[in-house]
């Protein structure tokens, strides 16, 4: 028997609604437009249409990884971040909306976006937070780190993708320890959850996104640590740090690079209100 994209999306809301779902309809109509590549509004639009047949295995298996609450994002491999789309693979965060507004901070920062600016983004993973940097930077260059080849190579892809490919290069390694020179921008969304805090992650983030992305140890700190140890020598003197937090984290990360030196420039919140990201500088 035939049925209609309404058949079926009402068919998919009722299954994501059984499974406690917060918003079935919307869903539904997501992972049918996946399902025939169209865009949501195309469901909406062509309710009457009659569903092809030779997608129903497909439309099944979408459905079940949904129901397994593997995120919309991983199962069609992107996700839109600062307007740009994104490919992403098992080894790199899915990109937070909440990140934007460290790219929001820094060019909030800068008044030349025409400069040569000399970008460094430390645990890359999908490149987003620099690559957004780049497009809206015509002349800064930028280098992205990450302690995965599969993460570094992701990056990559979505350089050549956006068009920046030529003004970024992604290398393999921990932190900042191989490089040299000096930086005009460091940013970085380091891993800052608590290991502790590991069994109060939603499913869409504990089973899918990777553990080095997500955990800073066993108080959350650890990265911060790690980078305040390091980011005086290659940040340039006329330069600034910022750095992404996690919820209730600024006085701790405040008080780790204050002991080593560093000046706090300014601390911005999100759309929530939370404190979002932290600037530094050395100067």
């Amino acid at each position: 028997m035939e049925k209609t994209l309404k058949d079926i999306r009402f068919e998919i809301t009722g299954a994501l609604d059984n499974a406690g779902f917060e918003n079935p309809i919307d869903e539904a109509r997501w992972l049918l437009a996946y399902v025939l590549g169209k865009e949501a509004s195309y469901i909406t639009l062509n309710l009457e249409e009659i569903f092809p047949q030779d997608l129903a295995l497909k439309l099944e298996e979408t459905l079940r990884r949904r129901l397994a609450h593997e995120p919309l994002s991983r199962i069609r491999g992107c996700r839109e971040f600062w307007s740009l789309e994104f490919d992403l693979n098992h080894e790199t965060l899915d990109p937070r909306p909440d990140s934007e507004i460290l790219v929001e901070t820094v060019l909030g920062l800068l008044q030349h976006k025409s400069n040569p600016y000399k970008i460094l983004d430390l645990g890359t993973g999908t490149g987003c937070l620099l690559i957004s940097l780049l497009k809206e930077l015509p002349n800064a260059f930028g280098v992205g780190m990450d302690c995965s080849l599969s993460a570094i190579n992701m990056a990559r892809h979505n350089a050549k993708k956006l068009g920046t490919e030529g003004r970024a290069s992604f290398f393999q390694g921990s932190w900042s320890a191989a490089l040299s020179g000096y930086f005009d921008i460091i940013i970085s969304n380091p891993p800052y959850i608590p290991y502790r805090d590991k069994e109060t992650l939603s499913e869409e983030v504990s089973k899918y996104d990777p553990c080095r992305a997500l955990y800073g140890g066993e108080d959350g700190y650890d990265c911060y640590r790690a980078l305040a140890q390091d980011l005086f020598r290659i940040v340039s003197k006329q330069g600034f740090i910022a750095l992404e937090l996690g919820m209730g984290q600024r006085y701790e990360v405040q008080c780790i690079f204050q002991g080593l030196g560093y000046h706090v420039l300014d601390v911005k919140k999100d759309l929530q209100g939370i404190e979002r990201v932290i600037l530094f500088s050395v100067a």
